[in-house]
């Protein structure tokens, strides 16, 4: 196996390290897609923890990943031009609107050249010494933060035994070449 992918039969694994087959022919290649769903799971008592959810014969599982995982979320760069670099960065929930009325041919999801992801990590117990209440921006400025959105998370909106604790924001950038099969490479058609 290299970089999760079998060199034999090119399957790839979730991220629970179950197998998803190569997908074979064109009439299947939305029910022969895997997932790998992240989310960050608020454990009752404990640290909220980043979970890796996937499906095992249609039923959805999860498993832990990260303790300390105060937030998780990730933009999706958009590449409306066909030049495979993305013209806008949204979340998730704005490219859904975006792509509403779109058929499976055309949907925005096939041209995503590449994602940001972010994560805000929390120690395990209260260890700042100073008093200062700190807020924490999940991306750069060129995207709008807010608690809203999830991308802004100000300590003192946090209840009292979880503030002043070390927090660090780690995030990155990812380029994607997503035009494989079922992909929709090329400029937007509206």
């Amino acid at each position: 196996m290299v970089g999760g992918v079998s060199v034999a039969d090119k399957t790839v694994f979730d991220c629970a390290g179950n197998p998803i087959p190569a997908v074979q022919t064109a009439a299947n290649i939305e029910t022969g897609r895997g997932a790998s769903i992240y989310f960050v799971k608020d454990i009752p008592g404990g640290e909220p923890e980043l979970h890796c959810g996937y499906y095992v014969n249609q039923v959805f599982a999860s498993l832990p990943i990260a303790a300390g995982v105060e937030a998780f979320r990730v933009l999706y760069g958009i590449d409306t031009n066909g030049n495979a670099v993305p013209t806008r960065f949204v979340d998730a929930a704005t490219l859904n609107s975006l792509n509403a009325g779109r058929n499976a041919t055309n949907t925005l999801w096939k041209k995503i050249a590449s994602v940001k992801v972010s994560l805000l990590l929390r120690g395990g117990r209260v260890n700042r010494a100073d008093a200062a209440i700190i807020t924490y921006k999940l991306f750069d400025n060129d995207y709008p933060a807010s608690a809203a959105n999830g991308t802004l998370l100000d300590e003192k909106t946090l209840p009292a035994a979880t503030r002043f604790r070390n927090r660090k924001v780690f995030s990155t950038a990812i380029q994607l070449r997503n035009d494989a099969v079922g992909g929709n490479p090329g400029p937007d058609p509206t």
